[in-house]
C-alpha cells in the first residue's frame, strides 16, 4: 500500500464523524503451509488489511450513511497524478526563474567578470 494511501486510511480514523466499514474474514494465513494468502478484496484495491481477520472496506459518515468513501478511487489517484506533474513543473519553473534572477542580480555587480558569473550560476543552478 502506498504511503499517501496510508496517510488518507488513517486521516480518516481520527474524524469523530466517519466510521469505517469493516468485514471479518477467515485468517489470512495458512498455519500448516505457513503461506501468506491474500484476500481478493485487497488485490482488487477494494480492501486493506485492518488485523489479521478483519478488512476494511472504506468509510462512511455518522450522520449520513448514504455517503460513502471507498479506500481507493481511480479518479482521486489520476488527480493526485496530474497535481503531482504539475509540482515537478512548477519547481522547474521556479528554479529557471530564479537562476535568471541571481544571474542579472550577479551581473548588477561591476566587479565580477560575465565568465566568473556564469561559472557562479552553473555551479549553483
Amino acid at each position: 500500500m502506498s504511503s499517501w494511501l496510508r496517510y488518507s486510511n488513517s486521516y480518516y480514523t481520527r474524524l469523530p464523524f466517519w466510521e469505517q466499514i469493516l468485514m471479518t474474514v477467515p485468517r489470512r494465513s495458512n498455519k500448516r503451509t505457513n503461506t501468506w494468502l491474500n484476500h481478493p478484496l485487497v488485490n482488487a484495491h477494494k480492501a486493506y488489511w485492518q488485523t489479521d481477520t478483519t478488512l476494511c472496506l472504506g468509510y462512511r459518515l455518522t450522520n449520513d450513511h448514504t455517503i460513502f468513501r471507498p479506500i481507493f478511487s481511480h479518479k482521486r489517484h489520476l488527480q493526485v497524478i496530474e497535481f503531482q506533474d504539475n509540482i515537478k513543473r512548477v519547481v522547474e519553473l521556479r528554479k529557471e526563474k530564479q537562476a535568471s534572477l541571481a544571474y542579472i542580480e550577479l551581473f548588477k555587480i561591476k566587479k565580477i567578470p560575465k565568465v566568473l558569473v556564469d561559472k557562479i550560476i552553473a555551479l549553483v543552478y
